[in-house]
């Protein structure tokens, strides 16, 4: 069912249903107005201009949204290039209140806290040295969570005889428990991590020569994490790692298709991916395991997004 035409991004399902909060974009920049749709087909526009990203609070309360300026000046709007602000609307007032500098909000599975990607420094035009910081959804700083110089430099314990030289952290995610956030940490080698939400020390869970891993998804339930693995290849993966155990499945890859933007269904089961081979583009739903139940959708398909309609 087409739901809205035009150029649009980052569909986000409220978590019981019905409504559903999305990105106008605005012409090439990969930003725009973020829209809210309402279960009688009305939308609300919600903030104009230059949003990036956004994400439902678990009441369906709130929406955390990324704005972005072009401070680079290169006519694309990148959260991790340029200057972003993280900000939380209120639902239905629309109230909106400025959290900080940064990007990537994740909420904690409470609701009371907004983990976020901080700016950093700027240095020679790239940003550098930034933290995972949790922050209230009133913007008072609860704490830092990790800084770029907790992520282990010397890899060699963890099979690669590269350094990390870690830059930037991105796409942190609180588990389900809300005990442990996992990030991606962007440098010479990428790295993936995980660190108690309360901080300590991080674990390094995965790594990446030449490439930094994308975007995390933890599973509703229990202590498993999907995410992008962008390759050199160009053949992109998806691995879903169980955190506790280490097991792990890679889907896609140079001997296959090219998979890319995990989603997890509500009850944990199903994983939606982006799948692209000599077929084409689809979206399909798969097993943990990778086993494929059926193609949902064939096409320009992007940004899977579970919701619970119909139920």
């Amino acid at each position: 069912r087409l739901v809205r035409s035009g150029t649009n991004a980052e569909p986000r399902w409220s978590p019981k249903g019905g409504k559903l909060a999305y990105v106008r974009l605005k012409g090439r920049t990969g930003g725009g107005t973020l829209v809210l749709r309402l279960p009688s087909g009305k939308s609300r526009t919600l903030a104009t201009d230059g949003v990036t990203q956004l994400a439902w609070s678990p009441d369906g309360r709130r929406i955390a949204y990324t704005r972005t300026v072009d401070s680079n000046k290169d006519g694309r709007l990148d959260p991790g290039r340029d200057w972003s602000q993280v900000h939380v609307i209120a639902l239905p007032s629309g109230g909106d209140r400025k959290i900080a500098p940064g990007y990537d909000p994740s909420w904690s599975p409470s609701g009371k806290a907004l983990l976020l990607s901080s700016m950093g420094q700027l240095a020679r035009g790239i940003r550098m040295r930034n933290e995972l910081r949790l922050y209230s959804p009133t913007g008072r700083l609860v704490r830092v969570v990790a800084r770029t110089s907790d992520v282990p430099d010397d890899l060699r314990p963890y099979g690669t005889p590269f350094r990390a030289s870690t830059l930037l952290l991105r796409y942190g995610a609180i588990s389900p428990d809300g005990k442990t956030v996992a990030f991606s940490a962007f440098g010479g080698t990428g790295v993936l991590c995980t660190i108690p939400v309360t901080g300590g020390k991080v674990q390094v869970q995965d790594t990446i020569v030449e490439s930094d891993f994308g975007p995390i998804t933890w599973r509703p339930r229990g202590q498993v994490i999907a995410y992008d693995v962008p390759t050199p290849s160009g053949a992109d993966e998806v691995v879903v790692l169980d955190v506790a155990t280490g097991n792990r499945h890679t889907l896609g890859g140079p001997r296959a298709a090219s998979y890319r933007q995990p989603a997890w269904s509500p009850d944990g089961r199903l994983l939606a991916v982006v799948r692209e081979g000599r077929g084409g583009t689809s979206l399909v739903a798969l097993t943990a395991s990778g086993r494929q139940t059926r193609v949902l959708a064939t096409g320009a398909v992007a940004y899977p997004a579970w919701g619970t309609v119909g139920r």
